[in-house]
């Protein structure tokens, strides 16, 4: 028997993002006819739930409380965990730069090293930057004045990076080197920003070990927010770390979980209904 979402409930699902990015429509529609016409449905980084927070009550009544809206998937260790693939994928390929060497691991063997600098520029670090510079204002949208205040420096740090590398300009070897060695030192200051103002002075944690302390963190959202209703689709990787997490009873849950595989047999079944 194919486990099912739950119309009633806050579903967490597992996907592949790649095979459900471009079809979200049907997923959506899929969900609807299974009687959650109003229900939401989330994407991994959307998903948001109301948190109560200090206060008292007294006969009856709460005072001073505090409500706020809070991601599932915490924006702060995305932006931890999006500094540490930048270590870990890219920095090591500006070292490479640095050097004089045109890093194999990019494609472009062959190529003149300042053709294959300004590509490196233009589709990785940029990007990265980019992506870097969203999740800081998805955070400081949240109106978390310690967020705000912890993050001031490294946004005005990465603002004046995507400022400075928007446009590839190495016109030889030398120029490479050099501008590979700024660029190496431009992320040192941005580690040791973060490190210093969010981690008091502790290291970067690795990509793998933040990819499951999001997962953990979802886990608790989803537990905490029993009372939303809908599909809230996130990485498989996620739901294997909640389901082998030590103590998991599914018994407990205020929510329903599924993986991708059970997620894409009940939308596989619905689909062949749907043919003429």
């Amino acid at each position: 028997m194919v486990k099912s979402l739950d119309p009633h409930r806050l579903n967490i699902v597992g996907e592949s993002h790649p095979e459900s990015g471009p079809r979200r429509q049907e997923e959506k529609a899929y969900i609807q006819s299974l009687g959650m016409q109003n229900a939401q449905y989330w994407k991994e980084d959307q998903f948001q739930y109301s948190q109560t927070s200090g206060g008292f009550k007294l006969f009856g009544k709460s005072f001073l409380t505090k409500t706020t809206e809070q991601f599932g998937d915490s924006v702060m260790l995305r932006l931890e965990m999006r500094l540490a693939d930048i270590k870990e994928k890219f920095i090591p390929l500006a070292e490479q730069f640095a050097a004089g060497n045109n890093p194999p691991a990019l494609g472009v063997a062959g190529y003149p090293l300042e053709q294959a600098w300004n590509s490196f520029v233009e589709s990785a670090f940029k990007t990265e930057s980019k992506q870097l510079l969203l999740t800081m204002h998805e955070l400081l949208a949240i109106d978390d004045k310690q967020s705000i205040d912890q993050l001031q420096s490294l946004h005005q740090h990465i603002e004046q990076l995507s400022h400075k590398y928007q446009t590839p300009g190495a016109l030889n070897a030398q120029d490479v080197q050099t501008q590979a060695e700024a660029l190496l030192q431009d992320w040192a200051v941005a580690e040791k920003l973060f490190c210093r103002d969010v981690k008091a002075d502790k290291a970067l944690d690795s990509s793998a070990s933040l990819n499951k302390q999001r997962s953990a963190a979802m886990a608790a959202s989803a537990q905490a927010a029993g009372h939303s209703v809908g599909v809230w689709k996130v990485g498989q990787s996620h739901i294997d770390d909640i389901k082998n997490a030590p103590g998991f009873d599914e018994r407990a849950l205020n929510y329903n979980i599924l993986t991708k595989d059970e997620f894409n047999q009940g939308l596989a079944l619905w689909a062949q209904q749907q043919q003429p």
